[in-house]
């Protein structure tokens, strides 16, 4: 066996271990925006009928929520999955558009809740 198989053995090695530890950050910050989100629920339900001011405190989760989810869609899919490791290249593993269209959905929720309601005037 040459030194140079041994040598490409070892970058295999390295690659896949570089992989499934980025693979296991995207399902931790996907979790983290599940979590987030869920608790960014919680706090707007709970405060619904409670006035403006109060209703508007509780979409803190919901804003670290949707920037979580920029950062893995856009970030993430969007431009280093795209240039870093060429998907916009493959047929069958270009998520480039998916990744896309998640992101400007969670733009569009961004916006929805950053509107303020009209009784607020003093914040």
């Amino acid at each position: 066996m040459s030194k140079d198989s041994i040598g490409n053995r070892e970058k295999r090695r390295e690659h896949h271990t570089a992989h499934t530890i980025a693979y296991i950050g995207i399902i931790i910050a996907e979790g983290l925006f599940s979590l987030f989100g869920w608790v960014a629920t919680g706090n707007m339900l709970r405060n619904v009928k409670k006035d403006a001011k109060t209703f508007n405190n509780s979409k803190t989760f919901a804003y670290i929520a949707y920037m979580v989810a920029f950062c893995i869609w856009f970030f993430g899919f969007a431009i280093v999955g795209a240039e870093w490791f060429a998907m916009w290249q493959s047929q069958v593993w270009n998520g480039q558009q998916v990744a896309f269209n998640i992101t400007e959905v969670m733009i569009g929720f961004v916006i929805l809740v950053s509107l303020r309601d009209r009784e607020l005037t003093d914040i």
